[in-house]
């Protein structure tokens, strides 16, 4: 078996809201997180995946202290919400080598990945930002949108020779306009939804090389010079998203039929980089326009 070692206290958390009216609403918020256990972010192509790490006597358990105040407005038709916080985290971690991809193996039971102290290093670190959220309801017709501001930075005097740097999955802006449309046809139970999603996101950050030193004694006759972690961003992406629902209702349920087309435009969409020729930087880019076709039942 695995041994854990969990030292969790108690943990505060406040809260306070006050209406000066029904459509009106502010809040502040003050939370402490003691996890029992590392979660370590790794990027799998345009996705991400977090690896629970087990905590060690040189990996103790993080710890988040999270502010955050804001407002909301709920109209007869619209709701708006916007928020400000700040972040503060202990025992984060981060690998001690800059290879873009952490590799280790997994024990048996499938719960924690080995703990491999030279790969990696607890570090500190913080993060402010903002959210904007507006939903906007009319008849049959619904807009959702969102904005996110979001700045994350780590530090240790073992890496980056003592200076921060840019958490590797921090994408400063993050944007998203989501627009439903539902037909319903009451003579022969049938409804159609028509949905579609523009996204914008910000590039993550990763280590690029200023500098290759030729050496003929290698395969690709140079290796590159990486001055500190998390030196630049990837390109931003944008993408949009379609999908039609066809919903027919029965007597014992809901028959779902779903088309839906990802990525419409085809739009090239960055995910990580690769050295071409004569060592020029190139990124690459996964899942072009991608058609999907899916049906469900659903029992009342």
């Amino acid at each position: 078996g695995i041994g854990i070692p969990i030292s969790l206290g108690l943990s505060p958390r406040l809260s306070a809201t006050y209406s000066p009216n029904e459509n009106f609403s502010f809040f502040m918020a003050y939370d402490r997180i003691r996890q029992p256990f590392h979660r370590l972010r790794q990027g799998l192509f345009l996705s991400q995946q977090d690896f629970p790490i087990a905590i060690s006597s040189q990996l103790p358990a993080p710890i988040i202290d999270q502010f955050s105040l804001g407002h909301v407005f709920v109209g007869s038709s619209v709701k708006l919400s916007t928020s400000v916080f700040y972040r503060s985290l202990i025992n984060d971690l981060a690998p001690t080598y800059l290879a873009p991809t952490f590799i280790a193996s997994v024990e048996q039971n499938g719960l924690f990945l080995q703990d491999r102290q030279s790969g990696l290093l607890s570090v500190n670190g913080y993060a402010y930002g903002a959210e904007f959220d507006m939903e906007y309801t009319f008849s049959r017709l619904q807009v959702v949108s969102n904005y996110t501001f979001t700045r994350s930075r780590r530090n240790s005097e073992f890496l980056n020779s003592g200076r921060d740097f840019d958490y590797n999955f921090n994408r400063e802006h993050a944007f998203q306009l989501r627009v439903n449309y539902r037909i319903k046809r009451t003579s022969i139970n049938k409804i159609v939804q028509v949905s579609t999603a523009f996204n914008y996101l910000s590039g993550n950050y990763q280590q690029f090389p200023f500098l290759f030193i030729q050496d003929p004694s290698i395969s690709n006759g140079s290796y590159p010079i990486i001055e500190q972690r998390n030196n630049g961003q990837l390109p931003p992406s944008h993408y949009l998203d379609l999908s039609i629902r066809f919903i027919k209702e029965s007597e014992k349920g809901y028959r779902i039929l779903s088309l839906a087309i990802n990525n419409l435009y085809n739009a090239h969409i960055p995910y990580t980089f690769v050295w071409g020729v004569n060592n020029n930087l190139q990124t690459e880019s996964m899942f072009p326009i991608l058609p999907s076709l899916s049906i469900k039942y659903k029992w009342k």
